[in-house]
């Protein structure tokens, strides 16, 4: 069913959480993973703001991104899965659908901030531009909450007063 799995990687726990998604949906298929970074660097807006990105630290932040997209997938190939790496310099949502459409990936897996309401309105997200601009496959896996105790234990008009 599904061929290329492409995930994309921003060097947060965050982003990786994905995965282990990707990780379970490649085991049933035999899919290859595609394992992508942005490093796009964005130019300052201020007027007064100076900024000169030389060959050697985009080449720099390229490298970087390699080494780290390849300790990612080591691992995954040691347990067996087919598995590329590939760095971008567009900004995310443009490297993801870029990589996507060149590699005509199946399925795109990736992390949501899980934001709502005016958070998401203001901050935007990367996995929603991306889910509203492609009509490939997605998996957007939520990020984990901390188990709590029941709301209801934390009311007062639940707690037992001796």
């Amino acid at each position: 069913m599904y061929r290329k799995i492409l995930v994309p990687l921003d060097g947060s726990a965050l982003a990786e959480h994905a995965l282990g998604h990707a990780e379970e949906i490649a085991r049933g298929t035999g899919a290859e993973i595609l394992l992508v970074q942005s490093i796009n660097i964005t130019v300052p807006v201020a007027p007064e703001a100076v900024f000169i990105a030389g060959d050697e630290a985009i080449e720099e932040v390229t490298k970087a991104s390699g080494k780290y997209l390849e300790t990612i997938a080591a691992p995954l190939r040691t347990a067996g899965f087919t598995v590329r790496t590939m760095v971008d310099d567009r900004p995310p949502t443009d490297a993801i659908l870029h990589a996507a459409d060149r590699e005509g990936v199946d399925l795109i897996v990736m992390s949501s901030h899980g934001r709502s309401g005016f958070s998401r309105l203001v901050m935007g997200s990367v996995a929603e531009s991306v889910l509203h601009a492609t009509r490939r496959t997605m998996v957007l896996v939520r990020p984990e909450l901390p188990a709590t105790e029941p709301a209801h234990r934390n009311d007062q008009r639940y707690l037992q007063v001796p």
